[in-house]
């Protein structure tokens, strides 16, 4: 796998003499002088303005469908980016082996039509589920590597594949390998969060990391200057398909030990919530919450990835302990609601 590195050096931000600002074409950091272009509140260097012009002529051709987008899963993810593409005037199209995912993205208008076949798009988008279908909390990748065959069959070579859908190491290499560099590949993992959908949603801040340089700088002209989405560069794929389940991760401990904290509180007669809010009240710490145990299709799942890798090379993990205490968590509160029910239909 080539390593790439980022044309753009970042500049020292102890200057203060100079300000430092994000250049909004390549995403490097960079100082605001003569010959930087100034452009809708975004910063460019040069070069990077003459690339960026160049890019709107193809957005054009996206709006009329002279070259078109394909949204493979359309699932929460599919679905939101489809959702933002089409708002913002591209030309979608999808794909999902379920009907009814489908019918909705057509129902909804975020896709213009069923994808029959995968042979003439310019950009491919997969955003498959990566979890089981019968138990969200396993990780499972044969659907995906299903597509990337069929891609290799009826693919158009040059195209652009993002891999959007959350991913163990290695993956993206793999998907290279497969397609023998016949198309562009990049990982730029879904970030979104629906209670806070216009701060957070499609269009936030995201990884994005390819094994090639051409491979990144197609990656970045369609999600930075095509979707304007703004990007965060890292120097290879891994470092990108870690980001994704080591965050969500960090969050699973994080939850877990809030549920340990409750759970020793129920023990020695102390309000949890009191506590966390006291807690709370120091600047550099935000206790969560403990509720109904941890869900959703995303932190066990891409957890457990973690464990997986970590399992080969660490003997203990506060991952482990955490899945442990999580477990221990869900029947602690299915003990004390059921005890609480009983009390009251005792006291009525």
């Amino acid at each position: 796998m080539n390593v790439f590195t980022k044309q753009q050096k970042p500049i020292d931000k102890n200057n203060s003499k100079h300000r430092i600002v994000s250049c909004s074409g390549c995403f490097s950091e960079m100082e605001i002088k003569e010959g930087v272009v100034l452009y809708n509140e975004n910063f460019f260097h040069s070069e990077c303005w003459i690339e960026f012009e160049k890019s709107q002529g193809i957005l054009t051709e996206m709006q009329n469908g002279q070259k078109k987008i394909l949204i493979i899963g359309l699932g929460e993810i599919g679905y939101t980016n489809a959702e933002y593409m089409t708002g913002i005037g591209l030309w979608v199209e999808g794909y999902d082996i379920n009907d009814k995912a489908i019918q909705r993205a057509l129902d909804d208008n975020i896709i213009k039509r069923k994808a029959v076949d995968f042979s003439d798009y310019d950009y491919y988008l997969i955003c498959i589920s990566t979890h089981k279908p019968e138990n969200m909390f396993v990780p499972y990748l044969d659907g995906l590597y299903e597509t990337v065959y069929r891609l290799l069959r009826e693919g158009k070579s040059g195209a652009l594949l993002g891999i959007d859908s959350t991913v163990p190491q290695n993956t993206t290499k793999k998907i290279l390998e497969i397609l023998n560099h016949k198309m562009h590949v990049v990982h730029v993992p879904h970030r979104y969060y629906k209670h806070e959908k216009t701060e957070h949603g499609v269009k936030q801040k995201r990884v994005i990391g390819a094994c090639e340089q051409c491979c990144y700088d197609e990656g970045r002209k369609f999600y930075g200057h095509l979707l304007n989405i703004p990007l965060h560069p890292v120097s290879n794929p891994d470092v990108a398909e870690l980001t994704k389940i080591v965050e969500n991760s960090y969050r699973f401990v994080q939850i877990a030990f809030s549920e340990e904290m409750k759970m020793l509180c129920d023990n020695i007669g102390v309000d949890f919530e009191e506590l966390r809010n006291s807690i709370n009240t120091k600047w550099n710490i935000d206790m969560l919450q403990a509720i109904d145990g941890i869900g959703g299709h995303c932190l066990p799942k891409d957890s457990q990835m973690v464990l997986d890798l970590s399992k080969k090379y660490i003997s203990d993990s506060i991952l482990e302990s955490s899945k442990k205490i999580d477990s221990n968590y869900r029947m602690h509160i299915k003990s004390t609601t059921g005890s609480a029910k009983q009390e009251t239909a005792l006291a009525s």
